[in-house]
């Protein structure tokens, strides 16, 4: 399974029940890239969220290379403090039992 983080910036089609979405997106890195979600609570694309967003690449017959969403999460990067604790625990699990 694929992972981005990134926004998902307009919806530029939606089927009639709502179910299946494209969207214009946008990688953390920059590069732009089509979206596809097919399913119930589809995300919306707001302009101050960042996602992480989980599923494969695919490639459309017609339209081409599309990243094909099976689920998202909002983004929370961690702050400093939060990423050294991080650091600190996993270098204390390696060291644990260790003479």
């Amino acid at each position: 399974m694929a992972m981005i983080i990134g926004k998902l910036l307009q919806v530029f089609y939606q089927s009639e029940d709502g179910k299946y979405r494209l969207y214009k997106a946008r990688a953390s890195g920059g590069k732009h890239f089509t979206a596809v979600f097919n399913g119930e609570d589809a995300p919306k694309p707001l302009k101050t969220v960042e996602y992480v967003m989980f599923g494969e690449w695919i490639k459309h017959k017609t339209y081409g290379k599309q990243f094909e969403i099976s689920r998202t999460e909002r983004y929370e990067p961690l702050s400093q403090i939060e990423a050294s604790e991080r650091k600190v625990r996993l270098e204390a699990a390696k060291n644990l039992g260790q003479a």
